[in-house]
């Protein structure tokens, strides 16, 4: 993609996001991510309130609920927005992002490119998030309890209980960065690391430059909103 076209196309994505999540754009650029040193999640991190992070991964929750129950009578673009939103507020998509591209080369971006990876990476987030929970199910979330995590994270132990089957345990770690975002940085299904599993997928991608990986994440995101219609 030529880099009008590139800066084109990362114009529309901010002009749909939502208000915080500008804000936060905006703040990243000043920034330049220099918050981000070393790891995804850095060492001296401030300890997250147990109870607060429970409320997180509860709105998220309580957002996917409401998605199933009243996404097809928002429609596509009255969902998107509502659990976009939702995301913002109980995710820590730097931290996010950068554990699930590995974090040596989202160091290695200027901070252009780090927003830009972020953006489409949210994208992908949301879509997945619509994909499987824009419908109703059988479904529900029990929350278990919640633990001190390393680098002062909180690991939050929830479960997605089926109608049949065994439940699906969703371990949660929520972090706080150096700038004082607090939010969801990875998840693991059944004790597998969501984070992991993407770095799997995206590391190559991401050390041939963050065009190339905010293009594919894009252009994943767009492939499965597709076949979720």
């Amino acid at each position: 993609m030529k880099q009008d076209d590139s800066m084109t196309a990362l114009a529309t994505m901010q002009q749909q996001m939502s208000g915080q999540f500008r804000l936060f754009l905006a703040a990243l650029t000043v920034l330049s991510f220099g918050m981000i040193s070393g790891a995804a999640i850095a060492q001296d991190e401030t300890a997250n309130s147990g109870s607060d992070a429970v409320m997180l991964v509860e709105k998220l929750h309580e957002g996917l609920e409401h998605l199933m129950m009243n996404g097809q009578t928002l429609g596509a673009d009255g969902a998107s927005d509502y659990i976009s939103a939702v995301v913002d507020d109980t995710y820590n998509l730097p931290a996010l992002t950068a554990q699930s591209i590995g974090p040596s080369a989202f160091r290695g971006y200027d901070a252009e490119q780090k927003v830009r990876v972020v953006a489409a990476y949210r994208a992908f987030v949301i879509s997945n998030y619509l994909s499987r929970f824009g419908k109703p199910l059988p479904i529900n979330f029990e929350t278990v309890g919640h633990s001190e995590g390393p680098r002062g994270s909180t690991i939050v132990e929830t479960q997605l209980v089926r109608k049949s089957g065994d439940p699906v345990q969703l371990v949660y770690v929520v972090a706080t960065s150096k700038d004082g975002t607090t939010g969801i940085a990875d998840v693991q299904y059944n004790g597998v690391s969501e984070a992991a599993r993407r770095r799997s997928e995206l590391s190559s991608l991401a050390r041939q430059g963050a065009d190339v990986l905010a293009d594919a994440l894009n252009k994943k995101a767009a492939q499965i909103a597709v076949d979720a219609e």
